[in-house]
């Protein structure tokens, strides 16, 4: 299903709006409720048609990591080679390491934090023993969101994240 086939179909079953025309009130209103949707299918789990795998290296002496645009939330982290998951901890947790610790280094990170978004909107997260070398972690995270704005009704094909069979359950949540 298209953009503009969905958006139409809302249109219809609403009975809102001038199917095809793009330029009315109702199609803003649909594409807004739409991401709204999308948004909320998203936050539901780890699908797995929603991810990527993770490979990055994390230098030695530092401790934070600014994942890249595509990098929407992370699922695992570990490092490969070693039967060992670096776990999520919570910002408490860390504070109690922070008092607890005498800021000795390790080979391998045990915890990262999620310490927010840069002002470029990326995910950054802190690693828990900062490692003394270069360290290679591997996992896996849910591919970033992109918002439909109406200009894209016409020229879009596809939902490009959601498989065509979760596309009803979007619609079903935009007729509402």
């Amino acid at each position: 299903m298209t953009l503009q086939e969905f958006v139409d179909g809302i249109k219809g079953d609403a009975q809102v709006g001038q199917i095809g025309d793009n330029t009315d009130r109702a199609a803003a209103d649909i594409i807004q409720k739409t991401n709204a949707g999308m948004f909320k299918v998203w936050r539901y789990g780890a699908w797995d048609w929603s991810g990527q795998s993770l490979s990055f290296t994390l230098a030695g002496g530092v401790s934070d990591y600014t994942f890249g645009a595509t990098v929407g939330e992370i699922v695992i982290l570990g490092k490969p080679g070693k039967q060992m998951i670096i776990e999520k901890i919570t910002q408490r947790r860390y504070r109690e390491w922070v008092l607890d610790t005498t800021g000795t280094s390790s080979d391998d990170p045990r915890w990262y934090l999620p310490i927010g978004r840069t002002s470029a909107n990326l995910l950054q997260v802190r690693f828990v023993n900062t490692p003394a070398a270069d360290v290679t972690i591997e996992g896996w995270a849910k591919n970033r969101l992109t918002k439909f704005a109406v200009a894209d009704i016409a020229g879009t094909s596809v939902f490009p994240y959601f498989p065509e069979e979760m596309v009803d359950v979007i619609y079903d949540y935009v007729l509402g």
